[in-house]
C-alpha cells in the first residue's frame, strides 16, 4: 500500500533554515502551510515544476525567503490559496501567474516586489494583496510610469 501526504501543516512551529527537503517526494501534496518560521534563502522551483501538482493551498508567509518568486509555482494548477507576504521576495510578480485559473486567494504584500501587477484570472484581488511593495504598479495599485498595458489594468466584464 502506497502512503499518500495530503497535508503538511507546520505554522509556528520555530523551523530554521532553508525550503524543507523532501517535500517534492509528497506527489499527493494538496495543503503546504509553513508560514510564521524562520524559513530563508530562496524559495525553490523544482518541487513545483515537477511534483506538486496537486496543491490547492501554499502558503509560505512570515518567513524570510529571499530571492524572487518561482514562475514554477503557476504549474500548480488546483491552487486557489497562494500567501507569500511578509518575506523579503524580490523581482517582479511572474506574469505566468496568469494561468492559475483557480486562484482566489493571493498576497504578496511587504516584500520587496517592483514592477507591474499582473491580471490575475477571474479575480481582482485588492490593495491588501500587494501593499508595502515600493515598487510594484498597476491596477489596484498606482499606475505605472510610462505604461499602458491590458496586463495591468482589469478587464470589464461585457465591454
Amino acid at each position: 500500500m502506497e502512503a499518500r501526504i495530503i497535508s503538511i501543516q507546520l505554522r509556528n512551529m520555530g523551523l530554521k533554515g532553508e525550503f524543507p527537503q523532501g517535500v517534492e517526494n509528497c506527489y499527493r501534496l494538496q495543503k503546504l502551510d509553513l508560514s510564521g518560521n524562520n524559513l530563508f534563502e530562496s524559495i525553490p522551483s523544482d518541487p513545483f515544476q515537477k511534483s506538486l501538482n496537486y496543491l490547492v493551498y501554499l502558503s509560505l508567509s512570515n518567513n524570510s525567503f529571499s530571492g524572487e518568486i518561482p514562475s514554477t509555482i503557476a504549474n500548480c494548477t488546483y491552487l486557489s490559496t497562494l500567501l507569500l507576504d511578509h518575506n523579503q521576495l524580490t523581482g517582479h510578480i511572474p506574469m505566468e501567474f496568469r494561468k492559475m485559473m483557480r486562484i482566489q486567494e493571493f498576497s504578496v504584500s511587504s516584500n520587496m516586489l517592483s514592477g507591474p501587477v499582473p491580471t490575475l484570472p477571474f479575480v481582482n484581488f485588492t490593495i491588501k494583496s500587494y501593499e508595502n511593495n515600493k515598487g510594484l504598479c498597476g491596477w489596484p495599485l498606482k499606475r505605472c510610469k510610462g505604461r499602458r498595458s491590458k496586463l495591468t489594468t482589469p478587464s470589464k466584464v461585457g465591454s
